[in-house]
């Protein structure tokens, strides 16, 4: 099917794509294929359904690089925070060790 996805279609695939991440962390792509062909009555790719939501993280990426995530897209708020933690706790780890490095640099002088 190569029309455009419809709104309602692309709200159902942001919904189930969200609930299987918070599930399992894991999207479900051939099962989200096969209960949008039961719900919506649309037969669409793994591939597109993909291509749909990945067109919305870079969208909201872009339009949110120096402001606050909205409430409404949780999925993405924990994955900025996330990357967040990542990156202060490799800042605080290399600051442990030039603190340690100097110490132990500085006992030897």
């Amino acid at each position: 099917n190569h029309e455009p996805f419809s709104q309602e279609e692309k709200n159902y695939i942001y919904e189930k794509a969200r609930n299987y991440q918070k599930t399992n962390n894991k999207i479900q792509w051939t099962k989200l294929q096969a209960e949008m062909k039961m719900k919506i009555g649309k037969f669409r790719s793994r591939n597109d359904l993909k291509n749909i939501c990945n067109a919305k993280k870079r969208r909201f990426k872009a339009e949110n690089r120096v402001e606050m995530v909205p409430d409404n897209e949780d999925e993405y708020e924990s994955e900025y925070v996330d990357e967040l933690k990542t990156k202060m706790s490799l800042y605080m780890k290399m600051n442990m060790l030039l603190i340690k490095t100097n110490i132990q640099f500085n006992s030897f002088v």
